[in-house]
């Protein structure tokens, strides 16, 4: 949190139309390669453009409302080490300014986007929600899936580059570009939110029980 209020806030109309910038290099580089098929591509393609036009309004008032900063812009698990005990971050973009000014909440969304593919969505529930709190930006809670699943498209689309590069991997790759792919489309789903109410004695588990759901 600290680190995005002290990045600098970019005005420069960005909002919607950065998102629609990586949607467009995403869908031309799914289309060099051989991991997906024709119709998962533009089935793929349409969702995305879908849910950009209905989140489009709230980006660009984001964008107006100082939102987009010059961020991390590569913040994943690999990027971040414990030094002193803390968590400190490292390996942030400076080549290509433009690729790191972008809405807070999508830079954020990498990290959590990580934590999901490496299967600890309990470890991203708890950092969305220690983030969400000390930084004060509930309005922009409903852009995460749809942050996230670009994030995750954008994995996608790089590990399937490597493949038609004829990597030694190849197998290993395709596979793990497979499940970027996948991951992205669980979060374009559209779930209805679930009311879950716990109740039971005093000290018998129930807040255990209901952060352990949380992230479900």
């Amino acid at each position: 949190v600290g680190h995005h209020r002290a990045a600098p806030k970019i005005h420069n109309g960005t909002g919607s139309f950065n998102l629609m910038g990586v949607l467009d290099i995403n869908e031309a580089g799914f289309g060099t390669s051989h991991v997906f098929t024709k119709r998962e591509i533009e089935t793929f393609a349409r969702a995305f453009r879908t849910a950009l036009a209905r989140h489009s309004g709230l980006l660009d008032r984001r964008e107006a409302a100082g939102k987009i900063r010059q961020c991390h812009g590569d913040l994943h698990l690999r990027n971040i080490c414990l030094f002193d005990g803390e968590p400190r971050l490292f390996d942030c973009i400076e080549f290509n300014d433009q690729i790191a000014s972008i809405d807070v909440l999508y830079d954020l969304a990498f990290l959590l986007m990580d934590l999901w593919h490496r299967r600890f969505p309990e470890l991203a529930n708890l950092v969305m929600n220690r983030y969400l709190d000390e930084a004060d930006d509930e309005d922009g809670f409903v852009l995460l899936p749809f942050f996230m699943a670009v994030r995750a498209a954008v994995r996608a689309h790089v590990t399937a580059t490597q493949v038609e590069e004829g990597s030694a991997d190849s197998g290993k790759l395709t596979a793990e570009a497979r499940s970027y792919f996948e991951l992205a489309r669980t979060f374009l789903q559209q779930t209805p939110p679930r009311p879950v109410a716990i109740g039971a004695l005093s000290g018998s588990g129930k807040k255990t029980i209901a952060e352990a759901l949380a992230a479900h």
